[in-house]
């Protein structure tokens, strides 16, 4: 019965397509369990990325209320309009009496705008008050760097300027970056826009440590960028940066770092690209700057590198993108975790399989030698049994001949 080829057929049969369930079982858990993490991955991100941009959104406009309860106040409307009045060359700006009273009044409005500085500037982009003394009468750093932003606040709105290079260091790092929320200054009609009055804003404050709060996990991170790929808030990564020569030592990574694709894992030893400024935008940064919001869970390479996953948007108020990252290594952890064991129970099981397959076939081979071995022992000794009884059927025939003759004799 274990030679017949059907039979063996049949087995062979049954245990390939037990092995192909298992295999496609094994194959379509550990897909679908995949699927589900990055899709559970993208929702966090977006979660946390939509968390995150409602919080600056709060925190912009509350800096907006605090200075346009200042600008439209009457004193400082009238402050500015007779500051305007005066000649515009920095002696007379610092002898006059309005620069003195707007210190003066914006000293106690500290609560409100910080101490960081301010700026009231006429329509020509000139600096007419500020804290510093060698910045008034000289063309201010906003009309210089942001033309575009500082003219819509002539067309009435309030505008965040994103970091720009800063005429001031702060906490002693180099190359520092500031920043500036800026609102119109109407005249006593309230009709006309007269001049722009900044408030002062350092980027690695509070802005950066609202974006900063937005992360998943011990990788994860949230930041911001400008139009030319420009990192805009601090990265959480600066001792990573260091080491890889983005930036130097006591330098902020904001408008230090572009939110390029250098191409390999920094991190893990690939060259450092020697055209920064030069390298493509990382793919989610390219789709921010070009209006997508979006996310992507397969993985692509941040800033630094390293493959990560993110979601994004290009928020066109306040002239910045946003993204929420984190590392797909740590991201797809769990997922690993399981798809690791699963394979283990796979190749347990197939190894089984094999091992009950063979011992079957051998058990099998065995039993048909075995079967073979009696069937011949049994052939041999019927051919034996049959030589036996054909031998004594010729002595008892014999024997009745003899006795049969002997019986005739005796008639006779």
């Amino acid at each position: 019965i274990y030679q017949s080829k059907e039979l063996k057929g049949l087995g062979l049969l049954l245990i390939g397509i037990f092995l192909c369930v298992v295999v496609l079982s094994a194959w379509y858990t550990v897909k679908s369990v995949e699927d589900r993490t990055r899709q559970d991955i993208g929702y966090s991100l977006q979660t946390i990325l939509r968390s995150t941009h409602e919080a600056l959104i709060l925190w912009v406009d509350r800096k907006k209320t605090d200075l346009l309860t200042i600008t439209e106040s009457f004193g400082p409307r009238t402050l500015v309009r007779n500051l305007l009045q005066v000649p515009r060359n920095q002696n007379d700006l610092l002898k006059s009496g309005e620069l003195f009273q707007i210190r003066n009044l914006l000293q106690f409005e500290k609560k409100k705008i910080g101490d960081t500085g301010f700026f009231v500037i006429a329509p020509d982009g000139i600096s007419l008050a500020s804290m510093r003394d060698e910045n008034i009468g000289t063309p201010n750093l906003i009309y210089k760097q942001k033309r575009l932003l500082f003219d819509k606040v002539f067309k009435g709105q309030t505008v965040l300027i994103p970091p720009i290079a800063s005429d001031i260091q702060f906490s002693g790092a180099k190359n520092s970056a500031t920043m500036f929320l800026v609102a119109p200054v109407m005249d006593l009609s309230g009709k006309k826009v007269i001049a722009a009055m900044a408030m002062r804003l350092d980027p690695t404050g509070e802005f950066s440590r609202i974006i900063q709060l937005g992360r998943m996990g011990l990788s994860g991170e949230t930041y911001t960028f400008d139009q030319q790929g420009g990192l805009m808030s601090e990265s959480r990564f600066a001792g990573d940066l260091q080491q890889i020569g983005l930036i130097g030592e006591y330098e902020h990574s904001i408008m230090r770092v572009r939110v390029g694709d250098p191409g390999g894992n920094l991190l893990e030893g690939h060259p450092l690209p020697t055209d920064l400024k030069g390298l493509p935008l990382t793919m989610m940064a390219a789709q921010a700057t070009a209006g997508n919001n979006g996310m992507n869970v397969l993985g692509y390479r941040d800033y630094r590198g390293v493959p990560v996953m993110g979601a994004w948007l290009w928020d066109e108020d306040l002239s910045l993108g946003m993204t929420t990252e984190v590392d797909v290594d740590e991201a797809l952890n769990s997922y690993f975790t399981i798809r690791n064991t699963v394979l283990i129970v796979l190749g347990v099981t197939v190894t089984m399989a094999l091992i009950l397959t063979g011992l079957t076939t051998w058990v099998g081979r065995s039993a048909n030698r075995s079967l073979s071995k009696a069937r011949d022992e049994l052939e041999r000794k019927v051919e034996e049994r049959t030589a036996e009884v054909a031998e004594k059927e010729a002595h008892l025939r014999l024997a009745m001949d003899t006795m049969t003759d002997g019986i005739f004799m005796l008639d006779g």
